[in-house]
C-alpha cells in the first residue's frame, strides 16, 4: 500500500580481497587473479560462504590418502617399524 514504508532494498557490492577496485554487483571471480569475490559488509549471521563450503569438502577428500602416504614414506624413521616390507620388494 502507500501508506506501508517502503524496505529498502539491500545492495551488496563484491570485490576483491587482493584487488579492491575491482567491484561487481554479484558473485563470480576476480578477472586480474582469479579469487572469489566477496561481499564488501560480510557479517556473521551469513553463515559460512560457498567457497569456504568447498574448501572444506576437498580438504577431508585429501587428508586420508595424505595421511597413508606420510605414513609409508616415514615408517623408514620409525625404530621397529617395517611397514615396506609388507608392499613387497618392489618398494623395500
Amino acid at each position: 500500500m502507500a501508506l506501508e514504508p517502503e524496505t529498502p532494498q539491500r545492495r551488496v557490492e563484491y570485490t576483491c580481497p587482493m584487488h579492491p577496485e575491482v567491484v561487481q554487483d554479484q558473485p563470480g571471480d576476480c578477472p586480474k587473479c582469479g579469487m572469489a569475490l566477496e561481499p564488501r559488509t560480510a557479517s556473521a549471521a551469513e553463515g559460512p560462504s560457498a567457497e569456504f563450503v568447498a574448501f572444506t569438502r576437498r580438504l577431508w577428500v585429501a587428508v586420508p590418502p595424505t595421511a597413508v602416504l606420510l605414513l609409508i614414506t616415514m615408517s623408514d624413521m620409525l625404530p621397529g617399524v617395517h611397514f615396506q616390507r609388507w608392499l613387497g620388494t618392489a618398494y623395500g
